[in-house]
Order: C-alpha cells, then structure tokens, then sequence
C-alpha cells in the first residue's frame, strides 16, 4: 500500500519507483544500520537522509550534513572531528566536531565519493569502533551517532579503481537506497509540480496560479537532468516572473520547450553570453517584482546603475511600472 504522505512530506509521488524507497524508509529507520543513498544530482538524497532521521528513534536529536567535498582535508577532519587547542594555526581552543554536536542523532555525509583517501581510513574506523580522535589529541571520544552517506558518483566503480575505500564502500552500504532520476517517474511530476507552485506562491503572498494542461505536458515530457531541483527551479522562475493567474509553456524555461533539447540533453549547450544573458534578464525581473515595479529602486538592490539596469531588463518588463 502507499506509504502515507504525512510521513514524507517533502518527498512526493505515487509511482512505483517512489513507494519502494518509501518501503525501504519505513523498514530501516528503526535500525542503526549505516545507510548510502546514491542517485543523480538534485534527485533528493538530503530529503531522503532527513526523512530516514525523522522516522527512526532519533528524531529529537539532531541531525548534521557535512558537504564532504566542501572542505580542504584539514579542514574537513576538524569540522568533522574537533580538533585539540594547538593542534594547528588558529586552533586557540579545544573544539568539538559535528560528528560529537551530533550525539544521539544522525551525521549526514553528502557527496563522500569526494573525501580525501586518509580521511576515508578514520571514517572506516569510526563506524567500526564509534569512537573518534580530534585533531591533534590522543585521547578517543565515543560518539552515539547513525552515519548516513550519498554520492552521485558511482562508489563501486571507483574502489575498482582505487579512488575509494573498497572496506569503507561495504562499510558504507549495509543498507543501500538508489533514487530513482526525475524522467524515470513522470508521473510523479504533477504532485511536485502542485506542492512548489503552492511552495513559492507562499512565499510571495499570493494565490497559486493555475497550471495549463498544455504547460503541465511540456513538464512531464521534459527528462529533467537536474531532476527535482532543476523542477523546483523552473516552478519558482515561472510563479516569479508570471503576472498571470495561469501559467502557459512561455512561462517555462527555453530548454523545457525546446523539444530537440529534451530528446538529446547533451545537445543543449548554448553560446555562454547567451545564457549570462537569459540569467541577468530573468535576475533582472525579479529584482523589479520585489520592488513593487520601482526600477530605481531595484537597480539599487543589484548595485548596478539605473541605465544597466534598463539594459539588462527583457523586452516589455514592467511597461507599465514606473
């Protein structure tokens, strides 16, 4: 049966694909059992770790994601770990890491197939003893902690190349989630599209435009190689800068329309200046719709003069406005 929406509220979908990680959610948040979730960018593998939190026995405590390849390695080892006062220039006092503020909770490691090699050894050694060491310090702190991971690299084909820890990898997916990409489930599409239009319409103090069926089709047909994220983009673009109380395919981005784009992604790459200029327009737009219309005034927010300004605008913006 379907899981309950109630339980994954920022997971959302009905397809086959969908239920079975809702399936495999509800079957191991109970467990202590180290999880990996792999899947392509934007498929939504921080959700999944949050929700996996939220279901297990946990949920009070907290839950930390550390971005492994947002670091240098020194860096990375004293965010993660602590490190002792002296251990290094700038360490003026001893500092708990994530993985301690984390006690009784779960450490989300995002993007892992990232970590350095030496820093791949003390992760193995954490999760086989739960006990770590601070940079710099001899002395071992136990820690209470679930270790979640995700890449969206394919980790089995890099131990095969010894870019990463084949005990570490075994280690790492006792428990193993794949998400699904965005064009393998496009009926899911609608749900996602409902839930960001009422999303964003929130935000911006007004009432969620209706979707034609016709944009809801280019939508579903597009294969989205961003995935949900490069969805929730689109959806905030078109509530943003739609003055409309429906939303037709003009409101999409080109590359959604562009229906030779869909069929070959790869071959969607466009001249840079083109692109930099679509972002400034677009930019542009919406800092004129947080003015209330007031060109001078939005100008100001983007620190560029009133003339740029006009220049950087796209065709008929705000016509009417001052």
């Amino acid at each position: 049966p379907p899981a309950p929406p109630e339980k994954f509220p920022e997971i959302l979908g009905q397809s086959p694909a969908i239920q079975q990680i809702f399936s495999a959610l509800q079957k191991t948040a109970a467990t202590d059992s180290t999880v990996l979730i792999t899947g392509e960018s934007g498929t939504g593998k921080e959700l999944v770790a949050r929700a996996l939190h939220n279901l297990s026995p946990r949920q009070k405590m907290p839950f930390i994601a550390i971005h492994c390849g947002a670091l240098p390695e020194q860096l990375l080892e004293s965010e993660m770990f602590g490190h002792k006062r002296g251990s290094f220039t700038g360490a003026f006092s001893d500092k708990k890491g994530l993985f301690e503020e984390a006690e009784g909770g779960s450490v989300f490691l995002d993007e892992i197939g990232t970590m350095p090699m030496s820093l791949q050894a003390k992760i193995l050694r954490f999760l086989q003893d739960k006990e770590l060491r601070r940079v710099g310090d001899n002395a071992t702190h136990r820690v209470n902690v679930r270790v979640i991971a995700a890449s969206n690299e394919n980790l089995e084909e890099k131990t095969k190349l010894g870019a990463f820890r084949e005990d570490l990898f075994y280690r790492l997916s006792v428990i193993a989630l794949e998400l699904p990409p965005l064009r393998d489930r496009p009926t899911d599409v609608p749900a996602l599209v409902t839930h960001f239009l009422k999303q964003f319409s929130k935000g911006l103090g007004i009432e969620p435009p209706e979707m034609l069926p016709e944009t809801m089709r280019f939508l579903q047909s597009y294969r989205w190689p961003g995935n949900v994220r490069e969805l929730q983009n689109a959806i905030e673009r078109a509530v943003t800068f739609s003055n409309r109380k429906q939303l037709t395919p003009d409101d999409l981005p080109a590359r959604v329309r562009r229906r030779d784009a869909e069929a070959q992604p790869g071959l969607a790459i466009r001249p840079l200046k083109d692109v930099v200029r679509e972002f400034e327009q677009e930019y542009c737009a919406k800092a004129l719709k947080l003015a209330h219309g007031d060109r001078r005034v939005a100008s100001h927010m983007l620190r560029i003069s009133l003339p740029s300004f006009y220049r950087k605008l796209p065709p008929g913006a705000g016509e009417t406005n001052r």
